[in-house]
């Protein structure tokens, strides 16, 4: 996704020098270090992200559920947070193969995560199915 959206970005700059040959150099290069200041900001968050898995437990206590009256509970295990119970998952992006979720540990700040179905093809359509019944829509 990142690799889709750097190179849209390079190529807008491209059209950009060749439809408009009059633009000032100036603007090229600035809008040349801005691409490179946003790809390289965005690989170096990619490769700190979060490795780990997330898992819905059906049989949590209510006070790891996402809402008072629907039992369960998102519960997230990896680096740096070893098994934490997380207060609540959004879904912001959807790209069928890929989903971009922000998570919510009940003692730290929000954290996004990047699930690819690639890590785990046979368990993807579970997850898909618990996210759409008990994640909320960022």
């Amino acid at each position: 996704m990142l690799i889709v959206i750097s190179g849209l970005a390079m190529l807008s700059l491209v059209l950009l020098a060749v439809l408009w040959p009059s633009a000032s150099a100036l603007w090229l290069w600035g809008g040349g270090c801005v691409w490179m200041g946003w790809t390289a900001w965005a690989l170096r968050a990619w490769w700190l992200s979060p490795v780990g898995r997330l898992q819905w437990d059906a049989q949590a206590a209510a006070s790891t559920a996402l809402s008072g009256d629907r039992p369960g509970g998102w519960r997230w295990h990896g680096d740096g947070l070893s098994s934490t119970d997380l207060a609540r998952v959004e879904w912001v992006l959807d790209a069928q193969t890929t989903l971009l979720l922000r998570i919510y540990p009940h003692t730290e700040r929000a954290r996004w995560l990047w699930l690819e179905a690639r890590s785990a093809p046979r368990h993807w359509d579970d997850m898909r199915r618990a996210l759409t019944n008990h994640a909320r829509r960022g």
